[in-house]
């Protein structure tokens, strides 16, 4: 069984290479348009790009799939966070402690 596109982008997101994660997840979006995993892949991508305009975008994006999703609401804290819009911001990542209090990740 070959790796898809989002398992690529995952990989190189860990790796630290954010650049080539965004090419794979936009690649796994051209295939499966309506994957919420992969827009939540791409925002993590773009927020390590610094890119927070186009992180909110694909967050929120990802949010459409799966409104309570975890990852995604704190990579939308962190991309609303870039953009300056900080209440937003406190607003996301409270919403993701409230969909799950016990995950160390989202009180740091």
């Amino acid at each position: 069984m070959s790796e898809s596109a989002v398992d690529r982008a995952e990989v190189l997101l860990e790796a630290g290479r954010p650049e080539d994660a965004e090419r794979e997840a936009r690649a796994s979006l051209l295939a499966q348009p309506g994957d919420g995993y992969a827009y939540g892949i791409l925002a993590r991508a773009l927020v390590m790009q610094g890119r927070g305009e186009e992180a909110v975008a694909a967050a929120r994006e990802a949010l459409e799939h799966d409104p309570e999703d975890e990852a995604s609401l704190l990579v939308l804290g962190l991309a609303l966070s870039l953009t300056g819009d900080l209440q937003a911001a406190e607003s996301a990542i409270r919403h993701a402690i409230a969909v799950d209090p016990e995950n160390a990740a989202s009180h740091q």
